[in-house]
């Protein structure tokens, strides 16, 4: 007959997880579980978004986070490119885009679409997503207004009725019909932080008319998650860190001397002056020299080496960095280990991941509905001419955006790289000029017109062979 022991340690084998992350081991506490993602972070908006506020605008770290990677994804603004194959309507619709481009914003002048791209970023890598209302004013123009994403009511929350769905579903303020495609955003007519914010109910907007970007990390996110989240705690700690590494220093600042004398031989004090000492009433002074009585004396503890506390916040920024997807020197502006190895390897990773979120997020979410919107407008009113719109639509609608491209690491070193790849034909002069955020067509165009411009390839392979120390000089 087998033991008890021997039975109840086969059972837990047979009901036992295999994975550690899904054990009953104390190693994991029990709030370190995220069973509904999307009700967790529809619920966690109103208290970490305040928070996340506090951090992007009083956190140093917090800060340069918000601003890296708004300058990363917009730089000074995309250039458009059309889509249609006649050069003519190309370079029309171009020029129309670019005129209006300079007005775009319901504000008025003075805010561009430049300008507009990059506070929508802003707000999309701190609140975690970003609104645009599309509104067409009296004369059939197209307007832009940036919306709080507070406007976009949270509260309103309505389930659909009925089995077959006969009302609308109405989720954190968007609306899904039936097949879960968004019809509707529920937006408030004020921010609720607005000095003269109203009670009033939210207003219904066509989807078609609000742009709605933020990063969807999984399947059925209602509304976006701020990019500051995995590293609100950690920065929050870190200025906290800061705060006493600073104090510390302060006290270690407070030099002061004290005068001892055990069998009270030099005389400084009288009997009675002993017997009323009070150490509580010693007064320190940085650099003051303080007397004590016999029989008195002070115990400081010792003020431990600043370069421990250097390290460790230099391995918190590590871990922020990495958590908000920069790189170190980005975040701390501090360059002193890094070379051109590491360097080259950095930005190449964050490059991929910045070209990754303009395609999907600014170009997917606002830059080409905007683009299509303002097409329609104008062959709608007449302004453009399309006589084959009908027939062929997308060569109208349709369109690439080119952003500034990152400057090099070793500027002589990627033009070597890319005149071989251009020589072995691995790559085409448009991809090389495409990644520097430039037309290959206006390169040209700006070549042809410049009187300097080197065509001799034997003289561009001298220029290609020559030493670095040459060219650095």
């Amino acid at each position: 007959m087998k033991r008890p022991g021997i039975i109840r340690r086969s059972i837990n084998r047979l009901l036992g997880r295999n994975f550690d992350a899904a054990g009953g081991s104390g190693r994991w506490p029990r709030s370190a579980a995220l069973w509904a993602q999307n009700s967790a972070s529809l619920a966690a908006r109103k208290v970490m978004n305040p928070r996340i506020s506090y951090l992007a605008h009083n956190s140093p770290a917090g800060a340069s986070v918000v601003e890296s990677w708004t300058n990363a994804l917009c730089g000074d603004g995309p250039a458009v490119r059309s889509a249609h194959p006649d050069p003519e309507v190309r370079q029309r619709l171009e020029d129309s885009f670019a005129e209006w481009s300079l007005h775009a914003a319901i504000e008025g002048d003075g805010f561009d679409l430049s300008g507009m791209l990059e506070t929508l970023t802003r707000s999309v890598v701190q609140a975690g997503e970003g609104l645009v209302h599309f509104v067409i004013d009296d004369g059939a123009q197209l307007r832009l207004r940036l919306l709080n994403p507070d406007q976009l009511d949270s509260s309103k929350t309505v389930p659909s009725l009925g089995m077959t769905g006969d009302g609308p579903n109405i989720v954190s303020g968007v609306e899904f019909n039936e097949r879960g495609r968004r019809v509707g955003y529920w937006v408030l007519p004020d921010p609720p932080d607005a000095p003269w914010a109203s009670v009033a109910l939210p207003e219904r907007v066509d989807a078609a008319d609000i742009a709605h970007c933020f990063v969807r990390k999984f399947p059925g996110q209602v509304r976006g998650i701020s990019w500051l989240a995995p590293i609100a705690t950690r920065l929050l700690e870190l200025d906290q860190l800061e705060d006493a590494a600073l104090m510390k220093a302060k006290v270690a600042a407070l030099q002061t001397y004290f005068l001892t004398d055990a069998n009270d031989v030099s005389g400084m004090f009288k009997p009675d002056e002993i017997e009323g000492f009070d150490p509580a009433t010693v007064e320190v002074y940085p650099g003051s020299v303080t007397a004590l009585p016999p029989g008195v004396g002070i115990t400081a503890p010792l003020v431990g080496d600043m370069v421990q506390i250097a390290e460790v916040m230099r391995h918190m920024l590590r871990s922020i960095a990495s958590g908000c997807g920069l790189t170190y020197e980005r975040i701390s502006s501090d360059l002193s280990q890094t070379n051109y190895s590491s360097a080259r390897l950095g930005e190449g990773v964050f490059q991929r991941k910045v070209k990754a979120a303009q395609s999907s997020l600014l170009v997917a979410q606002f830059l080409l509905p905007v683009w299509r919107r303002f097409v329609m407008l104008e062959i709608l009113s007449g302004r453009v001419s399309a006589p084959d719109f009908e027939a062929n639509p997308l060569a109208y609608l349709n369109a690439k955006f080119l952003f500034p491209g990152m400057p090099p690491i070793d500027p002589l070193k990627q033009a070597k790289a890319d005149a071989l790849d251009l020589a072995s034909r691995t790559k085409s002069r448009a991809e090389i000029v495409a990644s520097n955020g430039r037309d290959i067509s206006d390169v040209d165009s700006e070549l042809e017109d410049d009187p300097f411009y080197v065509s001799d390839p034997a003289q561009a392979q001298a220029l290609l062979n020559q030493p670095e120390e040459v060219a650095n000089a």
